[in-house]
């Protein structure tokens, strides 16, 4: 992720900047952590509303400040193969960690924002 990029953001569209700069910081306190959710910033803690959320993260990407990837989550919330740049990508068919195959069209897909 470019600070460049987000910064030219906050200029450019003031009423996402305190979003931008929510996701600045995670990244900055979280320097192990490479992906994100929206999700994580949906709650009291940050109280954005989920809508100027989806917009902040859709100029995120498009302005290749955050890139979208996609994981496979189970039912019990573990991920399944890797992380895939697009969902045409994701295989039908996965092996789980205990070798088993797995369809995708039974499991979730989380779009995740990662650094660039």
């Amino acid at each position: 992720m470019s600070d460049e990029k987000l910064r030219s953001l906050v200029s450019e569209y003031p009423e996402y900047s305190s979003i931008f700069n929510a996701v600045l910081v995670w990244f900055a306190t979280h320097p192990r952590q490479r992906e994100v959710t929206i999700e994580y910033f949906n709650t009291n803690l940050y109280a954005f509303g989920l809508d100027k959320l989806q917009t902040a993260f859709i100029l995120m990407d498009r302005c290749n400040a955050l890139e979208k990837v996609y994981r496979v989550i189970d039912e019990k919330g573990a991920r399944i193969g890797k992380s895939y740049k697009s969902k045409d990508e994701i295989p039908e068919i996965l092996d789980t960690m205990e070798g088993d195959k797995i369809e995708t069209k039974n499991l979730l897909v989380i779009p995740y924002y990662t650094l660039e």
